[in-house]
């Protein structure tokens, strides 16, 4: 069954001018959710993730009127001034492999230039030997064919990764497995988009 809301959503991704961060703070708060990880986009033509994350940390010292933040490195936390909940970010990054397939980086442990992609398990194995939350995203959804079905040769090697570092990353069920997605999708592109699920 398909969920709207959880405690923690480890992939937010905030797009500075379109509101501000008592808005995140409030949706959050809606919608009981604990813990979000704000991941950067470092691809092409994106902001670079020192700017990006320089402004998430304006943005919250200048704009936060309802809540006390608290920043570290990679974990910040939002008290409420009325309620005193708490609330907390996780700072880290999306980033794209050589092979094609697109990791949620939760704790910023990895090192990535898009310029010089490295292939899925060196990102893997990196992360995972600094400590590192990763998760991939989308794994069973193409994103290098438009969302379509894995073909043969990327299905293998998800099921290495999983084989391999199943029990130590996580794999991210998500909007492009939704039934509904995969049909409109497959009008628009053709190709395959069955149930992946």
């Amino acid at each position: 069954m398909y969920k709207d809301s959880f405690d923690v959503d480890f992939q937010v991704h905030l797009h500075e001018g379109n509101y501000g961060i008592d808005d995140v703070f409030g949706r959050m708060e809606r919608a009981n959710l604990r813990a979000i990880a704000v991941l950067s986009y470092p691809f092409k033509d994106s902001i670079p993730d020192v700017q990006l994350e320089n402004a998430y940390r304006k943005s919250i010292r200048e704009k936060s009127m309802r809540h006390d933040i608290l920043c570290s490195n990679r974990l910040w936390k939002a008290v409420n001034k009325e309620t005193r909940n708490e609330l907390f970010l996780f700072i880290g990054k999306e980033i794209e492999s050589a092979d094609g397939w697109h990791l949620l980086d939760i704790n910023d442990k990895v090192t990535y230039k898009f310029d010089d992609k490295k292939c899925l398990e060196c990102y893997l194995d990196e992360g995972l030997s600094k400590n590192g939350l990763l998760i991939l995203d989308h794994p069973f959804a193409d994103p290098a064919n438009s969302f379509a079905d894995l073909g043969p040769n990327k299905e293998m090697q998800l099921h290495h990764i999983s084989e391999k570092y199943g029990k130590n990353i996580g794999f991210e069920w998500n909007g492009y497995c939704r039934p509904a997605f995969r049909r409109i999708t497959g009008r628009i592109y053709g190709g395959n988009y069955g149930d992946v699920n």
